[in-house]
């Protein structure tokens, strides 16, 4: 009667612990270098005894544990009890049996055979585009392209590693336990669910398969089952992805700068891109629609990796619209007062009238400027037709207009107060013809100012300006010099309806001569309220 052997008999290699991405341990019997063990954990006889373990297979005539044996033809012999023993394969390459046993005292053996083999030969991987469509959960399984050498180990596990889980090394799933050769993968584990992976989390993701015999593939980036990252936005306002005002837009694909695509290809029609040819991939590139029609309009977009590995298509919308808004008119005023002539504020209020676009378009905003040319203190300022009231800030000093300006803004300009230049946009930043508004604008405490100062009379007039004054007053300007001698005399009429006014002196005296260099008193009388003014006089060295 033989021994009974109720632990069978096992071979492993001798790697201790996974070690991402280079060292694997091999699956039971396998192994991809010559040293291994060989175990009979247990055998019992009742009558004569377990004498002997032994191993038939493809071994060396030696131990490399150090242990007794003693070898008979293909047999290794140890004596029992003996636990991991130390056996060194020969070389033999491929998948092979192993036999293991106990021998009692009366010479019975009782055998248990063994699949196993010795590999070196090192798996490949190669990912396959996949999409995902349920945006709700990850997939249980993905694609992935993975071929062994003939008879060669076969595929045992394939495993991750997330760099977002910092607290998770990396992970395997088992895939083949299988006897046998198989060159082609697909429908891999994948342990979204038992790791609790959060579907709206681009995870970046490196993967190797590992055969039965403990060699690892190389790593490789798993991000192909989301949909590319691809915007289509403005061409002139990039960070504008809702509307357009060019049938010509700029195609936006963001992808790991370290890992791009080698590849693209866009169409208006999903239909289309599998006859539309593929180009060399740039982070952004220009696209132009088919026709000018203003509506939603659709850009599908594929992306390739080397000659073979595509993306699943994506798509993104932005609306065209070419046509300009419209606007009837603007008013502003002091934004405390209400007062539509003068704004004690550096600030204004402007209410914008009859503000409409045609669909697709939507009114947005009104661009406001102190220049024609909108160059100067140029404000973008949202409004909704619902309500159609924006605040401007003026400008610290009025703008200075070319000489060859209208003479209308010249004269607005010169009476002290500032034009606003307004105009409609709308969401793809078309522009409405432009609409005008005067208004004084004059925040300064000082109740009397005079620009320039000092002034050259022969190079044109000071100009003396008066503010907080009754409607329709008239108040008297003289100007003496400094030993208080009478120089000139001027009245100011105040128009109805303001509260400022306006007067020049051309420097010179009530004779109608230059008056010499140097500083002279400006007195002004409001209705007894008197002010005084220092003016500078300087003509260069005479």
């Amino acid at each position: 009667t033989p021994p009974e052997l109720a632990d069978g008999f096992s071979i492993w290699d001798t790697t201790g612990a996974d070690v991402w991405p280079s060292i694997f341990k091999a699956h039971i019997g396998w192994s991809n270098e010559l040293y291994v063990y060989g175990s009979v954990p247990s055998a019992v006889d009742t009558l004569s005894n377990v004498d002997s373990l032994h191993f038939i297979g493809p071994f060396e005539d030696e131990l490399w544990t150090g242990d007794d044996f003693s070898h008979r033809g293909d047999t290794i012999q140890v004596p029992y009890p003996a636990d991991s023993v130390g056996l060194v394969l020969d070389g033999t390459f491929g998948s092979f049996d192993i036999i293991g046993g106990a021998m009692d005292g009366a010479g019975n053996r009782r055998n248990i055979t063994v699949h196993a083999g010795y590999d070196t030969i090192a798996p490949t991987l190669t990912p396959i585009a996949f999409y995902n469509p349920d945006t709700s959960m990850l997939p249980s399984t993905i694609p992935l392209h993975i071929e062994d050498e003939p008879d060669g180990g076969h595929l045992w596990k394939v495993c991750y590693k997330f760099e977002e889980i910092e607290t998770l090394d990396f992970v395997c799933v088992d895939y083949r336990m299988e006897w046998g050769t198989y060159p082609d993968f697909n429908n891999v584990d994948f342990p979204a669910e038992s790791l609790g992976l959060d579907p709206q989390v681009q995870y970046t993701i490196y993967a190797v398969a590992v055969d039965s015999a403990g060699n690892p593939s190389e790593p490789v980036k798993l991000n192909l089952w989301s949909k590319i990252d691809f915007k289509v936005v403005d061409i002139n306002d990039t960070l504008d992805s809702d509307y357009t005002g060019s049938q010509t837009v700029l195609a936006v694909i963001n992808c790991d700068p370290d890992n791009p695509p080698d590849s693209m290809k866009f169409a208006e029609v999903q239909s289309a891109l599998a006859s539309t040819p593929w180009q060399p991939f740039s982070r952004t590139s220009e696209f132009t629609f088919e026709t000018s029609v203003n509506e939603t309009k659709r850009v599908y977009a594929q992306v390739m990796f080397g000659s073979s590995v595509t993306s699943e298509f994506n798509y993104d919308e932005i609306i065209l619209d070419t046509v300009p808004p419209t606007v009837v008119r603007i008013d502003a005023e002091d934004p405390n007062t209400g007062d539509p002539n003068w704004s004690q504020q550096r600030t204004v209020k402007i209410t914008i009238t009859g503000a409409s676009d045609t669909p697709p378009g939507v009114v947005n905003a009104l661009m406001v400027s102190e220049s024609p040319d909108f160059d100067y203190n140029t404000q973008i300022l949202e409004f909704t037709t619902d309500d159609p009231v924006v605040i401007y800030e003026a400008a610290e000093e009025a703008y200075e207009p070319p000489s060859d300006a209208s003479e209308d803004l010249l004269d607005v300009l010169h009476n002290g107060q500032r034009r606003l230049f307004a105009r409609v946009l709308d969401r793809a930043e078309n522009e409405s013809q432009t609409k005008t508004y005067d208004i004084f604008i004059d925040w300064e405490t000082l109740e009397v100012v005079n620009f320039p100062n000092p002034f050259n009379p022969n190079e044109g007039p000071t100009h003396i300006r008066l503010k907080g004054l009754d409607s329709g007053a008239n108040v008297d300007v003289k100007i003496y010099d400094m030993f208080g001698n009478p120089v000139w005399s001027g009245v100011l009429e105040v128009e109805s309806g303001s509260h400022a006014g306006q007067i020049e002196w051309d420097g010179k005296n009530d004779d109608g001569e230059i008056v010499g260099n140097g500083g002279y008193i400006c007195i002004i009388d409001m209705d007894g309220n008197v002010v005084k003014r220092k003016i500078a006089v300087w003509k260069g060295i005479e």
